[in-house]
């Protein structure tokens, strides 16, 4: 087979892309998971008598187990196959993204395999997070010294 007719093949059962349902999708499921987020902090604040801070953290720290479990029993990524971009806001992306890392690497052991791996893939975001932070911090740091000069 040519590459010519190879292509025409690949071009026709090529899965149709659906841009406005995937949006959707994606907007649901971002919000669905905020939803979950307050919806958690708010029992906390009202019901186990937390103040906002405390609560806030807490609600981070069970979004995070909720991801890492459906991480590693492979269903996250079935969701993020369905509702795309949505799925991964930062808190649940990052920890998605640390666990399966490490997940990879279980069978290398505690130390060189799910230790090491770790930071894999959330070492970049990581990195790139502080310098865009600091240049962001730099750039309002010069215009706030021109406003005032």
């Amino acid at each position: 087979m040519d590459k010519k007719s190879f292509s025409n093949i690949a071009k026709q059962n090529k899965p149709k892309e659906n841009l406005i349902r995937d949006l959707l999708f994606a907007f649901f499921m971002g919000g669905l998971i905020s939803i979950i987020y307050q919806g958690i902090s708010d029992l906390l604040i009202n019901y186990c008598l937390y103040n906002e801070s405390e609560a806030n953290m807490l609600s981070s720290m069970i979004l995070i187990i909720i991801v890492g479990i459906l991480t590693y029993f492979n269903f996250y990524s079935k969701m993020g196959q369905i509702f795309g971009g949505g799925l991964f806001i930062p808190i649940t992306g990052f920890a998605n993204s640390m666990i399966s890392s490490s997940i990879e690497g279980k069978e290398e052991g505690l130390i060189l395999g799910i230790g090491s791996r770790l930071f894999n893939l959330a070492g970049a975001a990581i990195t790139y997070g502080i310098v865009s932070g600091t240049l962001v911090c730099i750039i309002r740091t010069i215009i706030k010294v021109i406003m005032k000069g």
